[in-house]
């Protein structure tokens, strides 16, 4: 008589892949919560839930535990190597708040959990993130078009207080100032964020078809995946995102191209229909002055050097594009005062590069290089050829843009949901037998 196998304390549906569709869900719909000025959402606990159970078990799947073990390793590197340079500070120097410090070490941990969710979510489908995708895009057109005509709960919950007191410096002291801003906010309050949200979903949209994880969608549904996105970056008026889409774009017509399922230039001419008439309906529903000031930002890519070099402040602030050149003398001299190991997140009044905090660079890679070092940089390059490169070089955009004209990295709910689909992906694609989780 065979015997039945004895199940996770994670049973179905409590499976890693429900786990996983929760997180999916949490992380790129739901609003962040706050717990004393700590960014909170259900799907940390769930995450940190199933790293318990990958603890407690007593027979692992041999490949997801060396996959697991070989990321927290790298990940852990980087922890260390940022630690050390923060203790020194801390020595020498009054380290003006650790919540930096803490709040970067978190997100690792955090990218850890979900990448060892990832690889155990078999039971993924590819296909939910269609639905998602769609909704998160109705979301944001909602708060653009819609404002303060967005029911009560919906604006308290995405523009709660800890919303409203990061505006205050700007002289906005309610939600309903903040919405009436001439550049949207869409779903999340920064415009940026939002459009990345939404192109971060299509790029492993494409991802999946690419590597036929999932079938491609109906013309309909395809359509408004490929289109919808390209012009939310432009309503909120975000360059970079607007860059991300177009090639997201390009990369889902030249899939399709190789597809018999759909006609392409069937698709083609749905797509531009379907573009005339959104056109149309935007240009009744908005303020055409503030969209024609939002759509030359985004399309004054190609002058950026020039504003960047410009002594006038406000042309300046015009370019976010440029901001690594304009943040790489400081991150040089911060660099240079501990190279190796780095010289943490410690924010020091008194002493010139460190009056700043690290989310000052905007800039991701040179971020990593002042935190933790040539040792964190090398190690964050290992987990990108190791565990991200078998998708192919579309995988590196979020790392691009907005890695190094604002940030990825710092992004919880985008660098959750990337490993987390990482995980599920490489599991998926490179484990040696399908498991059921």
């Amino acid at each position: 008589m065979q015997l039945a196998k004895k199940k996770s304390w994670l049973y179905f549906p409590l499976t890693a892949s429900f786990f996983g569709l929760v997180l999916v869900i949490d992380q790129l719909l739901l609003p962040m919560f706050h717990f004393k000025g700590f960014p909170f959402k259900i799907s940390y606990f769930l995450a940190s839930l199933w790293f318990l159970d990958f603890l407690i078990k007593k027979k692992r799947d041999i490949y997801i535990d060396r996959e697991f073990k070989l990321f927290c390793l790298a990940t852990f590197i980087i922890i260390i190597c940022g630690s050390l340079g923060e203790l020194f500070f801390s020595i020498y120097w009054t380290v003006e708040s650790f919540e930096p410090f803490i709040r970067s070490n978190l997100i690792y941990v955090l990218t850890v959990f979900s990448f060892g969710l990832g690889l155990a979510s078999s039971r993924f489908d590819i296909k939910w993130l269609f639905p998602v995708i769609l909704i998160s895009i109705f979301l944001n057109f909602a708060f653009i078009f819609l404002k303060s005509q967005v029911p009560t709960l919906l604006i308290d919950l995405y523009y709660g207080t800890e919303v409203t007191d990061d505006f205050k410096s700007l002289g906005l002291n309610s939600v309903e100032s903040i919405l009436e801003l001439s550049r949207p906010r869409g779903l999340f309050p920064n415009p940026n964020g939002s459009a990345f949200l939404v192109n971060i979903i299509s790029l492993f949209i494409y991802l999946g078809i690419k590597h036929k994880l999932c079938a491609v969608p109906s013309v309909k549904v395809y359509v408004l995946i490929i289109l919808l996105p390209v012009v939310l970056s432009v309503l909120l008026a975000s360059r970079g995102e607007f860059i991300v889409a177009v090639i997201l774009a390009v990369l889902h017509f030249k899939t399709l191209k190789l597809s018999k399922k759909i006609n392409f230039v069937v698709l083609v001419s749905v797509t531009i229909l379907t573009t005339l008439l959104f056109s149309a309906s935007f240009i009744q529903k908005i303020d055409t002055s503030d969209m024609k000031r939002n759509l030359e930002r985004v399309l004054s890519i190609v002058k950026v050097i020039d504003n960047a070099s410009s002594k006038d402040s406000d042309v300046k602030a015009l370019s976010s594009v440029a901001r690594p050149l304009m943040t790489l003398v400081w991150a040089y001299e911060r660099f240079k005062v501990s190279p190796i190991f780095g010289t943490g997140y410690a924010k020091v009044q008194g002493h010139e590069y460190f009056e700043e905090g690290t989310d000052y660079l905007h800039n991701d890679w040179f971020r990593l290089m002042v935190t933790s070092g040539l040792i964190g940089l090398i190690a964050m390059l290992w987990i990108i050829n190791r565990f991200v490169m078998f998708l192919g070089w579309p995988v590196l955009i979020p790392f691009i843009l907005p890695g190094m004209i604002n940030t990825f990295l710092l992004n919880i709910p985008a660098v959750m949901f990337f490993f987390y689909m990482v995980g599920y992906m490489r599991s998926k694609l490179r484990h040696p037998r399908s498991l059921a989780s």
